[in-house]
């Protein structure tokens, strides 16, 4: 634990409110949400902040991530009363948190502000490997496709998500959201190599929402379902209707944007989240 200082023991510290950019490989967790029996990032993090600062610390997230599923720019907030600069924070932390966490960056903010209910837009994106050979370097990060996909054909049934509906099709069982009514800012699919990435912008989302799109949108990319099918698939409001729910470990919670922040830049194609140099035999 860090010295905090000379200090009156009876004099009150002011209640300080500090955010946290994250990144971390979900693969062996069981997920940001906090359960008894299983490791999560929650718990680990929250570990790391009771070591260092001397007392517990709620954390409260920008998303509840899926046991499996990978962050590069997870945001979460917790309170301290210790006066800590953020940079010392930062070090502390990620001194203590196991190797597949990191914390990126720390930053005092206003009392106001909450991860999760302050959020503006969330970004995921989904990766697909379609090369008969995946690199050692991508088994975690990527969903393998023995055949070829046609990403233009999936980024143009993706384009049917855009803008505000029921997504009820979308919705995996157990979700607890209140309405299955969606906004979708951005829904498109590009080709990087033999690496396909779907990328869904969106203020909120439901349960599992980006992975059974995934799911579904590889069924068009396989060519066992036409864009006009996949539109079929959102009108018709029944989870049934749509294809399997993807596996967690090709997903990404890539950023979380809030008000006064820069937008997201929505002109170009998505990108991978990891890049691999080598385009032979993989491409």
């Amino acid at each position: 634990m860090l010295d905090s200082g000379v200090k009156d023991p009876g004099e009150a510290r002011p209640l300080r409110c500090l955010r946290l950019t994250l990144a971390y490989d979900g693969g062996d967790y069981v997920g940001w949400q906090e359960q008894k029996s299983h490791a999560s990032i929650t718990s680990v993090v929250s570990q790391a902040i009771a070591t260092m600062l001397g007392h517990e610390a709620k954390l409260v997230g920008a998303g509840r991530t899926d046991a499996g599923v990978h962050a590069v720019g997870q945001v979460a907030h917790f309170e301290t009363t210790r006066p800590y600069p953020p940079e010392t924070i930062l070090r502390g932390l990620n001194g203590l948190l196991p190797a597949a966490v990191r914390v990126l960056a720390t930053a005092e903010v206003d009392a106001s502000f909450h991860a999760r209910h302050s959020a503006r837009l969330k970004e995921y994106r989904y990766h697909f490997w379609d090369a008969a050979v995946v690199p050692p370097f991508f088994t975690r990060y990527a969903w393998h496709s023995w055949t070829r996909l046609d990403a233009a054909v999936m980024d143009r049934a993706a384009a049917a998500l855009v803008g505000t509906r029921d997504l009820t099709s979308l919705r995996a069982a157990g979700c607890v959201a209140p309405t299955p009514v969606r906004t979708v800012v951005d829904a498109r699919v590009a080709r990087h190599g033999a690496m396909v990435v779907l990328r869904l912008v969106a203020p909120s989302f439901l349960r599992h929402m980006v992975r059974i799109t995934a799911g579904t949108l590889r069924q068009v990319g396989l060519g066992r379902m036409s864009p006009a099918g996949f539109a079929a698939v959102l009108a018709a409001r029944d989870r049934a209707a749509a294809a399997i729910t993807a596996p967690p470990h090709g997903l990404f919670l890539v950023r979380v944007v809030y008000e006064g922040e820069p937008g997201i830049p929505l002109e170009s194609p998505p990108e991978p989240v990891l890049t691999f140099s080598l385009t032979t035999p993989y491409a």
